[in-house]
């Protein structure tokens, strides 16, 4: 399983346990986003800490949760430094919420 998932109270956290965030994750991370974001009331946080590369697929499953969600209902922790880089060069720093 590349994605797990684990609720406490009324978050849920999805950890990727994925070196590369690709268009082979892109869809489990899709539909594992989807679900979380409309089963809890409370944030979704994506665990990106094994995450060392990260393509446009990855970032269009990102963005597609952000569109879906309510404001500051998707968070992100564990940013590696090369993830960093793609979300500031496209600017996606500015609309995720960051929870170190």
């Amino acid at each position: 399983m590349r994605i797990s998932s684990n609720s406490t109270g009324d978050s849920t956290t999805l950890h990727i346990h994925a070196v590369r965030l690709d268009a082979a994750v892109a869809q489990d991370l899709r539909s594992s986003l989807g679900d979380a974001v409309t089963a809890t009331t409370g944030p979704t946080v994506v665990d990106l800490s094994d995450v060392l590369f990260m393509n446009s697929s990855g970032l269009g499953a990102l963005i597609g949760a952000l569109k879906t969600a309510s404001a500051g209902k998707v968070a992100l922790t564990g940013i590696t430094p090369a993830v960093r880089t793609v979300f500031r060069l496209t600017r996606v720093d500015r609309a995720l919420t960051n929870r170190r």
